[in-house]
């Protein structure tokens, strides 16, 4: 399978239509990824009594982003009047 169309179908509803929240989120992620890693790696070296913190912060943070998508989920599926989806 293509990347790209892997992407697309992946960052979009179940109704096909793109989701500007799911694309935020997939980009957030990707964009802390470099800096969470360079942040570990910098905690584990320089200050290893953080790293329990460091992981709780980290965590939080990616729940967090997930949470928005998962809460506009939710109020999606609450909404009356919708067509089913499709698939």
């Amino acid at each position: 399978m293509n990347v790209f169309r892997f992407l697309r179908l992946a960052l979009s509803e179940d109704n096909g239509n793109p989701s500007s929240t799911r694309l935020n989120v997939f980009i957030a992620l990707i964009q802390w990824s470099i800096a969470i890693t360079f942040g570990f790696f910098w905690v584990v070296i320089i200050e290893p009594e953080l790293v329990l913190g460091y992981l709780g912060i980290l965590a939080a943070l990616t729940a967090g982003l997930l949470g928005i998508k998962a809460w506009q989920k939710g109020k999606e599926k609450s909404t009356p009047g919708d067509p089913p989806p499709v698939g």
